[in-house]
């Protein structure tokens, strides 16, 4: 089985719909950032779940009075568990997620660092990461092009 089969199989399996939650890019398997959110609030196979830190160590401005090498940033960080159905820990993972204004063009960086953290700590605690499956968050960095198969998303609201 190939790794595509393999996506494929794992999509269906955690119900994600190819017109909403996901779409490949440069031959990258994009997840969005909801789909990341469903995948963490399901059970496997075997009953495990995800659990997501319930508390965020959270540092701003990067480790010098400047900032980051790119200047002030946000970092966030947790652990995250996979736990069985008795609440014993199986398998966990540390994970990082951080923005600076040469990563995040946007205003908010406090929730891309988030978000960049959230997603990759469940990709990476159910696998999906060693398929080189990667988030929506992440992709911003390899996606010079758009998507083949763009997300749809919502009209906008009449001003």
């Amino acid at each position: 089985m190939n790794n595509e089969q393999l996506f494929k199989g794992l999509a269906e399996f955690y119900e994600l719909d190819p017109n909403r939650d996901w779409y490949q890019l440069h031959g990258k398997w994009i997840l969005t950032h909801d789909a990341v959110r469903k995948l963490s609030k399901q059970k496997t196979k075997d009953g495990h779940s995800v659990v997501v830190p319930v508390k965020w160590d959270i540092v701003k401005d990067g480790t010098v009075a400047d900032g980051g090498v790119s200047g002030p940033e946000v970092v966030f960080s947790g652990t995250f568990r996979l736990i069985d159905g008795n609440g014993k820990t199986i398998h966990q993972v540390f994970s990082i997620g951080e923005a600076n204004k040469e990563n995040c063009k946007l205003p908010y960086s406090w929730a891309m660092a988030f978000k960049r953290c959230f997603d990759r700590g469940v990709l990476d605690l159910l696998s999906f990461a060693e398929l080189g499956v990667y988030s929506a968050v992440e992709a911003d960095s390899f996606a010079a092009a758009a998507p083949s198969n763009p997300v749809k998303v919502a009209a906008p609201l009449p001003s």
